[in-house]
Order: C-alpha cells, then structure tokens, then sequence
C-alpha cells in the first residue's frame, strides 16, 4: 500500500521527476482506493495522476469526489455502483455529475455506511475490462 501526502498538480508533478517515475512505473495489476479527494482529479490541472490511476489499476474504488465518471472510459472499465447519489455538499456544488446521477439512478446496489462528504452514500467500484 501506498499513501502520498503530496501535491499532484501537474505542475508539481513535473518538478518532481522522481514522483513522476515511480508511478509510471506502478504495476498494472495494482487497485487504487479515492476517498474525499475534493474533486481535484475532475480538473485538466490534476491529468496526470488521473490518468495514470486510469492506466495503471486494474481495480479503482471511490466516491464521487474522486476522478470525474466522464473520464471511465466504459469500454475499458466494468461500473458498479453502490448506495445513492446526492449533491455534492455545498462548498463542491459546482462538481455536480449529472451523467453519475443517471447512472446510479439506472440501478445501484444499497449499502449502510458512510464513505465520503456529506451524508458520504455514494461509492463506484470500476474493475477494468481485459
């Protein structure tokens, strides 16, 4: 397991080289756990951790403040979802995912505990295709 309290920006990112290749060089196999990431991997700024999560799990678990669901390729990744989705809280209102919405509303499955912001009900298992 992995925990890095550090800057993800892209631009950090690219002052730090060394950041840079370790996760590059993550195994493919690996499954990445986003929990209250305040949104920030639904922005262009936080690309490339974002999409080196996307590239390199193979499982990726996370409420709706991790990577935006517009960016799962539903092609490349099996969706479950788990418990019910709500607005965002107040402070993150502007990260409200309509397309996350329609999707939960098509059929989530219920589960009884508090993952995340606010009321915290909301959780998205993607397991990637081979």
């Amino acid at each position: 397991m992995y925990y890095f309290p550090a800057d993800f920006t892209d631009s950090a990112l690219a002052m730090n080289p060394g950041c840079q290749k370790f996760l590059q060089s993550v195994d493919t196999n690996c499954t990445t756990l986003v929990k209250s990431a305040s949104y920030l991997m639904h922005y262009p700024i936080f690309s490339f951790i974002r999409n080196i999560a996307l590239k390199k799990s193979k499982y990726l678990l996370q409420d709706d403040s991790g990577i935006a669901f517009k960016f799962f390729d539903k092609t490349k990744w099996n969706i479950q979802l788990f418990g019910a989705y709500e607005r965002p809280i107040p402070v993150f209102s502007y990260c409200y995912q309509a397309d996350l919405k329609t999707a939960f509303d098509k059929g989530a499955k219920p589960y009884d505990f508090k993952y995340g912001y606010g009321h915290g009900r909301n959780i998205l298992l993607a397991t990637k295709v081979k």
